[in-house]
Protein backbone atom coordinates (compact mmCIF):
# COMPACT_ATOMS: atom_id res chain seq x y z
CA UNK A 1 0.00 0.00 0.00
CA UNK A 2 2.63 2.14 0.73
CA UNK A 3 4.32 1.85 -2.76
CA UNK A 4 0.98 2.69 -4.34
CA UNK A 5 1.42 6.24 -2.22
CA UNK A 6 4.31 7.07 -2.96
CA UNK A 7 3.61 6.56 -6.59
CA UNK A 8 0.39 7.71 -6.63
CA UNK A 9 2.29 11.23 -4.93
CA UNK A 10 4.75 11.70 -7.47
CA UNK A 11 2.10 11.30 -9.90
CA UNK A 12 0.54 14.17 -8.01
CA UNK A 13 3.76 16.03 -8.04
CA UNK A 14 4.36 15.60 -11.94
CA UNK A 15 0.79 17.33 -12.45
CA UNK A 16 1.53 20.27 -10.06
CA UNK A 17 5.15 20.96 -10.88
CA UNK A 18 4.83 21.78 -14.45
CA UNK A 19 2.24 24.30 -13.65
CA UNK A 20 4.17 25.87 -10.97
CA UNK A 21 7.24 25.99 -13.78
CA UNK A 22 4.68 27.76 -16.01
CA UNK A 23 3.84 30.52 -13.41
CA UNK A 24 7.51 31.19 -13.03
CA UNK A 25 8.70 31.43 -16.30
CA UNK A 26 5.55 32.21 -18.25
CA UNK A 27 3.38 34.30 -16.71
CA UNK A 28 1.03 35.11 -19.43
CA UNK A 29 -2.94 35.02 -19.16
CA UNK A 30 -3.73 34.83 -22.60
CA UNK A 31 -1.10 32.58 -22.84
CA UNK A 32 -3.61 30.49 -20.87
CA UNK A 33 -6.79 31.42 -22.41
CA UNK A 34 -5.55 31.45 -26.59
CA UNK A 35 -7.49 27.88 -27.34
CA UNK A 36 -4.60 26.68 -29.29
CA UNK A 37 -2.30 23.63 -28.81
CA UNK A 38 0.52 25.80 -29.72
CA UNK A 39 0.41 27.76 -25.95
CA UNK A 40 3.19 27.01 -23.82
CA UNK A 41 0.49 26.49 -20.95
CA UNK A 42 -0.87 23.88 -23.16
CA UNK A 43 2.84 22.24 -23.66
CA UNK A 44 3.18 22.32 -19.69
CA UNK A 45 -0.07 20.20 -19.41
CA UNK A 46 1.01 17.80 -22.25
CA UNK A 47 3.75 17.66 -20.12
CA UNK A 48 2.01 16.49 -17.21
CA UNK A 49 0.12 14.62 -19.02
CA UNK A 50 3.01 12.64 -20.49
CA UNK A 51 4.86 12.28 -17.07
CA UNK A 52 2.19 10.96 -15.41
CA UNK A 53 1.45 8.15 -18.27
CA UNK A 54 5.28 7.27 -18.42
CA UNK A 55 4.86 6.74 -14.51
CA UNK A 56 1.06 5.24 -13.77
CA UNK A 57 0.32 3.72 -10.84
CA UNK A 58 -0.69 -0.02 -11.35
CA UNK A 59 -3.05 -1.46 -8.36
CA UNK A 60 -3.90 -4.52 -10.33
CA UNK A 61 -3.56 -5.68 -13.92
CA UNK A 62 -6.91 -4.42 -15.10
CA UNK A 63 -7.15 -1.08 -12.83
CA UNK A 64 -4.60 1.72 -12.21
CA UNK A 65 -4.91 5.53 -11.39
CA UNK A 66 -6.89 8.43 -13.35
CA UNK A 67 -4.51 10.89 -12.39
CA UNK A 68 -4.34 11.67 -16.06
CA UNK A 69 -7.75 13.00 -16.47
CA UNK A 70 -6.55 16.08 -14.68
CA UNK A 71 -4.54 17.40 -17.63
CA UNK A 72 -7.09 16.54 -19.92
CA UNK A 73 -10.15 18.20 -17.67
CA UNK A 74 -7.52 21.45 -17.41
CA UNK A 75 -7.10 21.26 -21.61
CA UNK A 76 -10.74 21.75 -21.76
CA UNK A 77 -12.15 23.71 -19.58
CA UNK A 78 -9.28 26.35 -19.59
CA UNK A 79 -7.56 26.42 -22.70
CA UNK A 80 -10.42 25.08 -25.14
CA UNK A 81 -12.07 22.18 -26.63
CA UNK A 82 -9.09 21.25 -29.35
CA UNK A 83 -6.64 21.10 -27.08
CA UNK A 84 -8.67 18.71 -24.59
CA UNK A 85 -9.19 16.26 -27.81
CA UNK A 86 -5.47 16.06 -28.21
CA UNK A 87 -5.01 15.11 -24.86
CA UNK A 88 -8.07 12.49 -24.93
CA UNK A 89 -6.39 11.55 -28.12
CA UNK A 90 -2.91 10.89 -26.37
CA UNK A 91 -4.22 9.26 -23.62
CA UNK A 92 -6.27 6.98 -26.06
CA UNK A 93 -3.43 6.24 -28.33
CA UNK A 94 -0.72 5.45 -25.09
CA UNK A 95 -3.04 2.62 -24.15
CA UNK A 96 -2.98 1.13 -27.58
CA UNK A 97 0.48 1.71 -28.18
CA UNK A 98 1.13 0.07 -25.09
CA UNK A 99 -0.95 -2.09 -25.26
CA UNK A 100 -2.37 -1.60 -21.88
CA UNK A 101 -5.44 -3.13 -20.12
CA UNK A 102 -8.90 -2.17 -20.75
CA UNK A 103 -8.25 -0.02 -24.01
CA UNK A 104 -11.47 -0.49 -25.18
CA UNK A 105 -12.91 0.53 -22.21
CA UNK A 106 -10.64 3.95 -21.56
CA UNK A 107 -11.22 4.70 -25.58
CA UNK A 108 -14.99 4.75 -25.03
CA UNK A 109 -14.54 6.39 -21.49
CA UNK A 110 -12.48 10.03 -22.47
CA UNK A 111 -14.85 9.59 -25.34
CA UNK A 112 -17.91 10.45 -23.48
CA UNK A 113 -15.77 12.29 -20.78
CA UNK A 114 -14.58 15.15 -24.15
CA UNK A 115 -18.58 15.39 -25.19
CA UNK A 116 -19.08 16.35 -21.32
CA UNK A 117 -16.63 18.69 -21.46
CA UNK A 118 -16.78 20.37 -24.68
CA UNK A 119 -20.25 21.40 -23.56
CA UNK A 120 -19.04 22.37 -20.53
CA UNK A 121 -16.15 24.43 -21.57
CA UNK A 122 -18.69 26.59 -22.97
CA UNK A 123 -19.96 28.26 -19.93
CA UNK A 124 -16.85 27.32 -17.69
CA UNK A 125 -15.46 30.58 -17.77
CA UNK A 126 -18.29 32.78 -17.22
CA UNK A 127 -18.62 31.37 -13.60
CA UNK A 128 -17.05 31.75 -9.92
CA UNK A 129 -14.55 29.27 -8.54
CA UNK A 130 -17.14 28.22 -6.03
CA UNK A 131 -19.38 27.41 -9.55
CA UNK A 132 -16.10 25.69 -10.87
CA UNK A 133 -15.78 23.44 -8.27
CA UNK A 134 -18.71 22.35 -8.13
CA UNK A 135 -19.50 21.45 -11.11
CA UNK A 136 -15.70 19.50 -12.26
CA UNK A 137 -16.66 17.90 -8.87
CA UNK A 138 -19.93 16.81 -10.02
CA UNK A 139 -18.48 15.88 -13.31
CA UNK A 140 -15.96 13.66 -11.22
CA UNK A 141 -18.20 12.16 -9.55
CA UNK A 142 -20.29 11.08 -12.54
CA UNK A 143 -16.90 9.77 -13.44
CA UNK A 144 -16.19 7.94 -9.96
CA UNK A 145 -19.50 6.08 -9.93
CA UNK A 146 -19.31 4.66 -13.35
CA UNK A 147 -15.98 3.36 -12.81
CA UNK A 148 -17.64 1.88 -9.83
CA UNK A 149 -20.33 -0.10 -11.41
CA UNK A 150 -17.93 -0.97 -13.99
CA UNK A 151 -15.76 -2.42 -11.51
CA UNK A 152 -18.68 -4.28 -9.79
CA UNK A 153 -19.52 -5.58 -12.85
CA UNK A 154 -15.69 -7.17 -13.02
CA UNK A 155 -16.56 -8.31 -9.61
CA UNK A 156 -13.32 -7.46 -7.72
CA UNK A 157 -13.76 -5.94 -4.91
CA UNK A 158 -9.73 -5.61 -4.35
CA UNK A 159 -10.31 -3.22 -7.39
CA UNK A 160 -13.14 -1.36 -5.65
CA UNK A 161 -10.65 -0.77 -2.57
CA UNK A 162 -8.39 0.48 -4.71
CA UNK A 163 -10.40 2.62 -6.56
CA UNK A 164 -12.17 4.73 -3.57
CA UNK A 165 -8.93 5.71 -2.76
CA UNK A 166 -7.86 6.67 -6.16
CA UNK A 167 -10.56 8.65 -7.26
CA UNK A 168 -10.85 10.66 -3.65
CA UNK A 169 -6.84 11.40 -4.28
CA UNK A 170 -7.80 12.15 -7.95
CA UNK A 171 -10.51 14.39 -6.92
CA UNK A 172 -8.32 16.38 -4.13
CA UNK A 173 -5.32 16.75 -6.61
CA UNK A 174 -8.05 18.35 -9.16
CA UNK A 175 -9.54 20.71 -7.14
CA UNK A 176 -5.82 21.44 -5.40
CA UNK A 177 -5.33 22.65 -9.65
CA UNK A 178 -8.26 24.46 -10.08
CA UNK A 179 -7.21 26.58 -7.35
CA UNK A 180 -3.71 26.35 -8.08
CA UNK A 181 -4.46 27.85 -11.54
CA UNK A 182 -7.69 30.02 -10.47
CA UNK A 183 -4.82 32.18 -8.13
CA UNK A 184 -2.24 32.16 -11.05
CA UNK A 185 -5.11 33.79 -13.48
CA UNK A 186 -6.13 35.89 -10.45
CA UNK A 187 -2.70 37.40 -9.92
CA UNK A 188 -1.69 37.89 -13.91
CA UNK A 189 -5.20 40.11 -14.04
CA UNK A 190 -4.16 41.97 -11.04
CA UNK A 191 -0.93 42.64 -12.29
CA UNK A 192 -2.28 43.90 -16.03
CA UNK A 193 -5.00 45.88 -13.84
CA UNK A 194 -1.80 47.43 -12.32
CA UNK A 195 0.06 48.24 -15.42
CA UNK A 196 -2.95 49.90 -16.73
CA UNK A 197 -3.51 51.85 -13.77
CA UNK A 198 -0.04 53.10 -13.58
CA UNK A 199 -0.56 54.15 -17.32
CA UNK A 200 -3.50 55.93 -16.40
CA UNK A 201 -1.80 57.87 -13.06
CA UNK A 202 0.81 59.13 -15.76
CA UNK A 203 -2.11 60.35 -17.70
CA UNK A 204 -3.70 61.73 -14.92
CA UNK A 205 -0.26 63.57 -13.52
CA UNK A 206 -0.05 65.38 -16.78
CA UNK A 207 -3.38 66.02 -17.48
CA UNK A 208 -3.19 67.42 -14.06
CA UNK A 209 -0.28 69.47 -14.83
CA UNK A 210 -1.19 71.23 -18.42
CA UNK A 211 -5.00 70.95 -18.99
CA UNK A 212 -6.16 74.06 -17.32
CA UNK A 213 -2.88 75.91 -19.03
CA UNK A 214 -3.65 74.97 -22.31
CA UNK A 215 -7.88 75.04 -21.92
CA UNK A 216 -7.84 79.14 -21.06
CA UNK A 217 -6.05 80.69 -24.24
CA UNK A 218 -8.02 78.75 -26.79
CA UNK A 219 -11.06 79.61 -24.73
CA UNK A 220 -9.80 82.92 -25.75
CA UNK A 221 -8.91 82.28 -29.33
CA UNK A 222 -12.13 80.27 -30.30
CA UNK A 223 -14.11 83.36 -28.87
CA UNK A 224 -12.05 85.27 -31.55
CA UNK A 225 -12.11 83.53 -34.48
CA UNK A 226 -16.05 82.98 -33.53
CA UNK A 227 -16.46 87.08 -33.87
CA UNK A 228 -14.14 86.72 -37.00
CA UNK A 229 -16.93 84.48 -38.95
CA UNK A 230 -19.16 86.76 -38.53
CA UNK A 231 -17.52 89.15 -40.16
CA UNK A 232 -19.13 90.59 -43.31
CA UNK A 233 -15.38 91.41 -44.83
CA UNK A 234 -14.39 87.85 -45.34
CA UNK A 235 -14.86 85.75 -48.38
CA UNK A 236 -17.03 82.36 -48.31
CA UNK A 237 -13.25 80.40 -48.26
CA UNK A 238 -12.32 82.43 -45.69
CA UNK A 239 -14.94 81.38 -43.46
CA UNK A 240 -15.01 78.28 -43.88
CA UNK A 241 -11.18 77.95 -43.14
CA UNK A 242 -12.14 79.93 -39.78
CA UNK A 243 -14.83 77.42 -39.10
CA UNK A 244 -12.64 74.14 -39.66
CA UNK A 245 -9.96 76.21 -36.88
CA UNK A 246 -13.26 76.23 -34.66
CA UNK A 247 -13.78 72.91 -35.39
CA UNK A 248 -10.45 71.72 -34.44
CA UNK A 249 -10.11 73.50 -31.60
CA UNK A 250 -13.54 71.71 -30.71
CA UNK A 251 -11.66 68.49 -31.30
CA UNK A 252 -8.86 69.73 -29.23
CA UNK A 253 -11.03 70.85 -26.22
CA UNK A 254 -12.90 67.30 -26.17
CA UNK A 255 -9.11 65.74 -26.09
CA UNK A 256 -8.29 68.18 -23.20
CA UNK A 257 -11.88 67.34 -21.38
CA UNK A 258 -10.93 63.59 -21.92
CA UNK A 259 -7.70 64.06 -19.57
CA UNK A 260 -8.98 66.13 -16.77
CA UNK A 261 -11.86 63.63 -16.34
CA UNK A 262 -8.98 61.08 -15.91
CA UNK A 263 -7.30 62.73 -13.38
CA UNK A 264 -10.13 64.43 -11.34
CA UNK A 265 -10.48 63.16 -8.42
CA UNK A 266 -14.42 62.19 -7.86
CA UNK A 267 -16.07 60.73 -4.96
CA UNK A 268 -17.87 57.49 -4.79
CA UNK A 269 -21.81 58.62 -4.82
CA UNK A 270 -23.13 55.51 -6.35
CA UNK A 271 -27.01 54.90 -6.21
CA UNK A 272 -29.56 52.63 -7.63
CA UNK A 273 -30.10 53.08 -10.69
CA UNK A 274 -32.33 52.16 -13.84
CA UNK A 275 -30.03 50.77 -16.12
CA UNK A 276 -32.69 49.92 -18.56
CA UNK A 277 -33.52 53.48 -19.32
CA UNK A 278 -29.67 54.45 -19.12
CA UNK A 279 -29.11 52.44 -21.78
CA UNK A 280 -32.11 53.09 -23.70
CA UNK A 281 -31.20 56.59 -23.30
CA UNK A 282 -28.05 55.99 -24.94
CA UNK A 283 -29.28 54.34 -27.73
CA UNK A 284 -31.22 57.44 -28.42
CA UNK A 285 -28.37 59.82 -28.24
CA UNK A 286 -26.09 57.94 -30.08
CA UNK A 287 -28.64 57.26 -32.97
CA UNK A 288 -28.75 60.20 -34.74
CA UNK A 289 -24.82 59.77 -34.93
CA UNK A 290 -25.62 55.99 -36.40
CA UNK A 291 -28.11 57.54 -38.83
CA UNK A 292 -25.56 59.93 -40.86
CA UNK A 293 -23.23 56.96 -41.03
CA UNK A 294 -25.87 54.69 -42.39
CA UNK A 295 -25.83 52.57 -39.55
CA UNK A 296 -28.83 50.26 -38.08
CA UNK A 297 -28.90 50.15 -34.26
CA UNK A 298 -31.12 46.94 -32.97
CA UNK A 299 -31.46 46.74 -29.37
CA UNK A 300 -32.93 44.34 -27.11
CA UNK A 301 -32.86 45.41 -23.83
CA UNK A 302 -33.93 43.38 -20.81
CA UNK A 303 -36.80 45.78 -18.87
CA UNK A 304 -36.26 46.52 -14.90
CA UNK A 305 -32.87 46.13 -15.19
CA UNK A 306 -31.24 47.51 -12.16
CA UNK A 307 -27.46 48.41 -10.64
CA UNK A 308 -25.88 50.45 -8.22
CA UNK A 309 -23.36 53.14 -10.11
CA UNK A 310 -23.71 56.47 -11.47
CA UNK A 311 -25.95 56.69 -14.53
CA UNK A 312 -24.01 60.04 -16.16
CA UNK A 313 -20.58 58.06 -15.84
CA UNK A 314 -22.08 54.70 -16.89
CA UNK A 315 -23.81 56.37 -19.74
CA UNK A 316 -20.35 57.99 -20.88
CA UNK A 317 -18.98 54.92 -21.24
CA UNK A 318 -21.65 53.20 -22.99
CA UNK A 319 -21.81 56.07 -25.71
CA UNK A 320 -18.01 55.81 -26.12
CA UNK A 321 -18.30 52.07 -26.93
CA UNK A 322 -21.08 52.50 -29.01
CA UNK A 323 -19.62 55.03 -30.97
CA UNK A 324 -16.34 53.25 -31.67
CA UNK A 325 -18.42 50.44 -33.45
CA UNK A 326 -20.36 52.32 -35.16
CA UNK A 327 -16.99 54.07 -36.74
CA UNK A 328 -16.06 50.45 -37.06
CA UNK A 329 -18.14 50.20 -39.87
CA UNK A 330 -18.92 50.77 -43.53
CA UNK A 331 -22.02 50.98 -45.70
CA UNK A 332 -25.14 50.05 -44.40
CA UNK A 333 -24.48 47.67 -41.61
CA UNK A 334 -25.76 47.26 -37.84
CA UNK A 335 -25.09 47.56 -34.43
CA UNK A 336 -26.58 44.92 -31.38
CA UNK A 337 -26.85 46.05 -28.53
CA UNK A 338 -28.38 43.39 -25.73
CA UNK A 339 -28.48 43.93 -22.08
CA UNK A 340 -30.14 40.95 -19.49
CA UNK A 341 -29.41 39.61 -16.21
CA UNK A 342 -27.55 36.66 -16.00
CA UNK A 343 -26.94 34.92 -12.89
CA UNK A 344 -26.01 37.54 -10.14
CA UNK A 345 -24.67 39.87 -12.65
CA UNK A 346 -25.83 41.81 -15.23
CA UNK A 347 -24.43 41.81 -19.09
CA UNK A 348 -24.56 44.19 -21.86
CA UNK A 349 -23.20 43.57 -25.19
CA UNK A 350 -22.52 46.02 -27.51
CA UNK A 351 -21.70 43.80 -31.21
CA UNK A 352 -20.60 45.61 -34.34
CA UNK A 353 -19.89 43.85 -37.80
CA UNK A 354 -16.96 45.75 -38.64
CA UNK A 355 -13.41 45.37 -39.83
CA UNK A 356 -12.31 43.82 -36.56
CA UNK A 357 -9.09 43.09 -34.84
CA UNK A 358 -6.36 40.73 -34.77
CA UNK A 359 -5.40 39.62 -30.69
CA UNK A 360 -2.40 41.86 -30.06
CA UNK A 361 -4.18 45.50 -30.50
CA UNK A 362 -7.51 43.78 -28.61
CA UNK A 363 -4.54 43.93 -25.20
CA UNK A 364 -3.93 47.52 -26.20
CA UNK A 365 -7.51 48.56 -26.07
CA UNK A 366 -7.86 51.01 -22.89
CA UNK A 367 -4.17 52.09 -23.18
CA UNK A 368 -3.93 55.64 -23.30
CA UNK A 369 -2.57 56.96 -26.53
CA UNK A 370 -3.64 53.85 -28.25
CA UNK A 371 -6.39 54.21 -30.79
CA UNK A 372 -7.20 52.29 -33.98
CA UNK A 373 -8.14 55.24 -35.46
CA UNK A 374 -6.45 57.94 -37.53
CA UNK A 375 -7.04 60.70 -35.52
CA UNK A 376 -7.91 59.13 -32.38
CA UNK A 377 -6.21 59.77 -28.64
CA UNK A 378 -7.46 56.41 -27.04
CA UNK A 379 -8.75 58.03 -24.60
CA UNK A 380 -12.07 57.99 -24.93
CA UNK A 381 -12.03 53.81 -24.10
CA UNK A 382 -9.44 54.57 -21.35
CA UNK A 383 -12.01 56.38 -19.60
CA UNK A 384 -14.47 54.04 -19.98
CA UNK A 385 -12.79 51.52 -18.62
CA UNK A 386 -12.03 53.18 -15.91
CA UNK A 387 -15.73 54.45 -15.10
CA UNK A 388 -16.19 50.19 -15.54
CA UNK A 389 -13.76 49.42 -13.19
CA UNK A 390 -15.02 51.76 -10.29
CA UNK A 391 -18.54 50.51 -10.75
CA UNK A 392 -16.86 46.72 -9.97
CA UNK A 393 -18.02 45.71 -14.09
CA UNK A 394 -15.45 44.01 -16.18
CA UNK A 395 -14.99 44.13 -20.13
CA UNK A 396 -14.34 41.38 -22.54
CA UNK A 397 -13.80 41.86 -25.92
CA UNK A 398 -14.07 39.41 -28.70
CA UNK A 399 -13.01 40.19 -31.97
CA UNK A 400 -12.18 38.38 -35.95
CA UNK A 401 -10.73 40.47 -38.83
CA UNK A 402 -13.50 41.21 -41.12
CA UNK A 403 -15.94 40.28 -38.78
CA UNK A 404 -16.63 42.88 -36.04
CA UNK A 405 -16.05 42.71 -32.50
CA UNK A 406 -18.56 42.38 -29.45
CA UNK A 407 -17.79 44.51 -26.29
CA UNK A 408 -19.32 42.36 -23.05
CA UNK A 409 -19.62 44.53 -20.19
CA UNK A 410 -20.40 42.30 -17.09
CA UNK A 411 -21.44 44.46 -13.52
CA UNK A 412 -22.76 42.98 -10.37
CA UNK A 413 -26.20 42.87 -9.48
CA UNK A 414 -25.25 44.47 -5.81
CA UNK A 415 -21.99 44.36 -4.09
CA UNK A 416 -20.84 45.64 -0.83
CA UNK A 417 -18.40 48.36 -0.12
Amino acid sequence: MWSVTADALVNILFILFPLLLYLIFINNKDDIENGKITSKFFIALLLSLILTLSLRTTYTYSYSNDLMIIPVIISFVYIGVWPGMVMSAVVAFDALLFDRPEFIATAVFYGISAGILSWLARFYKQYSIKWKITALSLFYGAVGTAKFLYLLHKASGKNLTFSAFNLFLTWVTLIAAVFFLEFIIKQLEMKSEWANTEKTNIVSQLAASVAHEIRNPMTTVRGFLQLLSNSDHLTEKDKSFVQLSIGELDRAQNIINEFLALSKPQKRTFSTIDLTKVIQDAVNIISSYATLKNIEIVSVIEPSLTMMGDKYELQQALLNIMKNGIEAMEGKNTLEIYAFNKNQHIQIVVKDHGCGMPPERIKQLGTPYYSTKEKGTGLGLTVSFEIIRKMHGKVDIKSRVNHGTTFTLTFPRFYLE
